[in-house]
């Protein structure tokens, strides 16, 4: 279906702010990343190469008994997308697609959907976003915001409450941003050439260093919520997730 336009490559560094060597984590006796990879290889028989972009020995053993590519990256490198792109420009595809190695749960066929978004829009970078009406995620700010036109494009994303309610104490309404990218290749080449913006330092988001740079980000609905892990609550979470299935 996507054969030789799209590499699937997933950013895994060692160390973690929020919590201490994440991607290590065990779930199920799995570690975190083996999880999250086991999960998408659905998607290679649909002609889509994986490559796991790390600065990690430890991780990179974790994953070798899987049918992926592993390129070594330095650990000096600041956001997820700037490892995706070391990776992506050695072997250049038409498309790449960015996926967290915290995200052990997503829909391979909202990938799919995804994917299929970004070939039919004129979007330089695609995204994901799931509505909720919850108040703890509404205020968490490890639930990423985002807000967008009616063509489907984003006008800011926030870990800060978005859009905030000033006449109502009673909506919580918002649509979360879910942490998988769909780049177009010279997209990806020239976004990570941009230096850090304001705005992505401020609230440690890299999506906004595109938006301050003019780069168009479309915004797919998805139908499932993101249950991605940075904090020791969601791991515990995870792993009560994984003992009922």
């Amino acid at each position: 279906m996507f054969k030789d336009n799209w590499k699937l490559i997933i950013p895994a560094r060692l160390e973690s702010t929020r919590l201490e060597r994440k991607m290590l984590q065990l779930l199920k006796d799995k570690p975190l990343i083996a999880v999250t990879i086991e999960n998408l290889l659905p998607l290679i028989k649909n002609g889509l190469s994986i490559c796991l972009a790390t600065d990690s020995a430890e991780i990179k053993k974790a994953c070798e008994h899987l049918p992926i590519e592993v390129q070594m990256t330095d650990s000096e490198i600041t956001s997820g997308s700037e490892r995706v792109w070391v990776a992506a420009k050695k072997s250049p595809t038409k498309y790449i697609m960015n996926i967290q190695g915290d995200e052990p749960f997503l829909c391979i066929k909202t990938l799919e959907r995804l994917m299929k978004f970004h070939e039919d829009s004129s979007f330089d970078i695609s995204t994901l976003a799931f509505e909720s009406n919850s108040k703890s995620d509404y205020l968490n700010p490890n639930k990423v915001k985002v807000v967008f036109k009616k063509n489907n494009e984003a006008m800011y994303f926030s870990r800060s409450p978005l859009p905030f309610y000033r006449d109502s104490e009673s909506s919580f309404l918002c649509n979360l941003h879910q942490g998988v990218y769909a780049y177009n290749y010279e997209s990806l080449k020239g976004f990570c050439e941009i230096p850090q913006s304001y705005t992505e330092k401020s609230e440690k988001l890299e999506q906004l260093r595109a938006l301050e740079n003019n780069y168009r980000i479309g915004i797919m609905k998805s139908s499932f919520q993101s249950e991605g892990i940075d904090t020791i609550e969601d791991l515990e979470l995870a792993r009560q997730k994984l003992q009922k299935i």
